[in-house]
């Protein structure tokens, strides 16, 4: 391992599977909302491919704080420093699945919170895939670059299931297994993060397509799908989507960001209030595929800084999915 601390959760990341009837898995932003609120029980689950665009970086640091539920004490996210007591460093390479909410903040937030400090940086861009990022060897230079302990890796929406034609699921299979030699070659751990469907029987194929590739290069896999069904369906007042009704709302990130906690530091956060000082991208982002920190300033001025979790609601989440999966 590059870094000194173990991330000792990672491979208990295989018991996400859960039930496998939940939701979908898109990347773009002219969806069609009736994949998941009009299109009742046809099997009209492949998607259009869409792309969102960005441009542009930022250097520096925000902070993420973490404030526990029941008292007013608050809870500082590290920050990386040299010797022998520094943080955790993991990678998220992804799409706009990943980048809305800012999953990788959020986890960093959680973990801070957890007492086990993380740093997460990220390589995201609208649209984009996995074999796109070994192609332009961003992550291997990324891995040369830093010391990561975790790598977090997924896939554009649909590309497992052959989504985008034929070629595409063997294309994303084949990246998977890449990243996952290219990862084990620098002693790094590697999960791959599922994405969602909206039907049943589309949700079921993702999730063998997902489980499959990730089983095949000898991985972890975070199942996704299974877990925000159960959750709509229990907690359908949480803004689980965001405005376009296709891209993960603030409560899906959080999700997002929960199982990643739960695979990568072998336990689900302890619920707490916990506010996620970091930009909080949605659409029109300006991001680009350049290697950057999750909480360093964002492209675009206008883009929101913070983002508030209850209590409650921690609480609620990690209730359902602890049930469902025994702990």
């Amino acid at each position: 391992m590059n870094s000194q601390i173990r991330l000792p959760g990672l491979r208990s990341s295989r018991r996400f599977r859960g039930r496998q009837d939940a939701l979908r898995a898109t990347d773009h932003n002219d969806f069609e909302a009736c994949v998941f609120k009009t299109c009742k029980t046809t099997l009209a689950f492949v998607l259009l491919a869409g792309f969102l665009t960005g441009c542009g970086t930022a250097p520096g640091p925000m902070n993420n704080e973490a404030v526990r539920g029941g008292d007013s004490s608050t809870v500082e996210a590290q920050r990386e420093s040299p010797g022998p007591n520094r943080t955790d460093r993991v990678l998220f390479v992804g799409n706009s699945l990943t980048y809305y909410g800012n999953v990788p903040a959020v986890f960093s937030a959680l973990a801070g919170a957890s007492g086990k400090p993380v740093v997460s940086d990220m390589i995201v861009a609208g649209g984009a895939t996995l074999t796109e990022r070994v192609a332009d060897g961003s992550v291997a230079r990324a891995l040369d670059e830093k010391q990561y302990s975790a790598l977090v890796v997924q896939e554009r929406g649909g590309a497992l299931m052959c989504t985008f034609g034929p070629d595409s699921c063997v294309q994303s299979r084949e990246a998977v297994e890449a990243l996952a030699v290219l990862a084990r070659n620098k002693g790094v751990d590697i999960v791959l993060m599922g994405t969602y469907q909206s039907h049943p029987a589309a949700s079921r194929r993702l999730v063998e397509a997902e489980s499959s590739a990730a089983a095949e290069a000898g991985i972890g896999y975070i199942e996704v799908s299974g877990n925000l069904q159960r959750l709509t369906e229990t907690l359908p007042e949480l803004a689980w989507f965001a405005d376009d009704g296709v891209h993960p709302g603030k409560h899906l990130a959080l999700l997002n960001a929960i199982l990643v906690h739960q695979a990568l530091l072998g336990s689900f956060p302890a619920p707490q209030a916990i506010t996620v000082r970091a930009p909080i991208y949605g659409n029109n982002t300006g991001l680009t595929k350049a290697l950057r920190q999750s909480d360093a300033p964002p492209p675009r001025e206008d883009t929101p800084n913070e983002v508030h979790y209850s209590f409650e609601t921690m609480k609620k989440l990690i209730e359902v999915i602890d049930a469902e999966t025994g702990g």
